[in-house]
């Protein structure tokens, strides 16, 4: 749980340090973002092809409801409570928060952290490998296929195209490779999947950084850009707080067990920032769009089901007594 709080006070550091110094990352800057960028964004995926055991699909197959209800709450309800909240309010927000909103709400559940979180709770952890791997298996296309719908109805063809080959070669393209090398090294894969764990921190906080400088220097230099920052705080906190209440109260309504209850409320509920991030660069860089603004949705709900979530382990450990 350190590495996690300590993940999370390296973001929020790469925030200040792009406010204080956002000539690092601009493009043209120090670290010439421009190029190293798409390399660290193609180096998460290569890592998250490498670690990602889609052969554990296999080894639990039998809880069908149990998988489509925490399927269905990453990939259906958060994003229809999205819409809901896009439908009444999405016309008092900015284009970037928007989408920002929308591309989170596919996103698939976290690779680690809810599975640490279950774990500590004493929940099922077979189920939560399951749908981890599964949710990260379609999670990579279903938040491209949605982007694309929506930036369709803003961008022409052509840049849709060019935008269509930045995705295959930053994202498709290394985690196919990934994939590939697991055959082989699969083993070598697990057993330094601690390694592989921080060089992809590394490449995102880099990602993270680069995206936030260039929006501090596009943005966030006005005061607009802090008060819009706040609102999506309070916007993500609604949106947070409203998913946990139903997934909580939908596996009741649904009758799991308890172990499975844990595993589905954990699952059900996170989103990944370590696929989030290089995923949102991959799409929306290049674009007319502040990918540092897009991101915000996605880094605030991070930091809220982290530190959510020991508190949470807590509550459920004081009620199994």
């Amino acid at each position: 749980m350190k590495q996690r709080y300590g993940f999370l006070c390296a973001l929020l550091a790469m925030v200040g340090l792009a406010w204080l110094m956002p000539q690092g990352g601009v493009y043209g800057g120090w670290f010439l973002s421009e190029y190293t960028k798409p390399l660290a964004v193609m180096v998460v995926f290569l890592c998250q092809g490498l670690s990602l055991p889609t052969e554990s699909l296999k080894a639990s197959v039998k809880q069908v409801r149990l998988h489509v209800f925490i399927q269905g709450m990453l990939f259906l309800v958060v994003p229809l409570i999205v819409g809901t909240m896009l439908f009444w309010w999405g016309d008092y927000w900015s284009i970037e928060m928007q989408l920002g909103l929308c591309f989170m709400a596919f996103l698939p559940t976290t690779l680690s952290a809810c599975i640490v979180f279950i774990d500590q709770a004493k929940g099922n952890r077979a189920v939560a490998l399951f749908n981890v791997t599964l949710a990260n298996s379609l999670g990579v296309l279903i938040p491209v296929c949605v982007s694309m719908i929506l930036l369709g109805e803003l961008l022409d063809d052509g840049v849709l195209r060019v935008l269509f080959s930045r995705i295959f070669i930053l994202m498709l393209l290394p985690l196919g490779v990934g994939q590939l090398l697991r055959l082989s090294l699969r083993d070598w894969a697990d057993d330094n999947r601690i390694l592989l764990r921080r060089v992809c921190s590394s490449m995102i906080l880099f990602v993270v950084y680069c995206s936030f400088a260039q929006s501090m220097q596009d943005c966030f230099a006005e005061d607009d850009g802090w008060d819009a920052a706040f609102e999506v705080f309070g916007i993500v906190v609604f949106l947070w707080s409203t998913v946990n209440i139903v997934a909580w109260w939908g596996t009741k309504w649904m009758g799991f067990k308890p172990k499975d209850r844990i595993a589905a409320f954990f699952c059900g509920t996170h989103k990944t920032l370590a696929a989030g991030v290089p995923l949102a660069d991959a799409i929306f860089s290049g674009l007319s769009y502040e990918v540092g603004v897009i991101l915000l949705p996605i880094l605030f709900y991070h930091f809220l089901e982290i530190m959510s979530g020991g508190i949470f382990v807590t509550l459920l450990q004081n009620k199994k007594r």
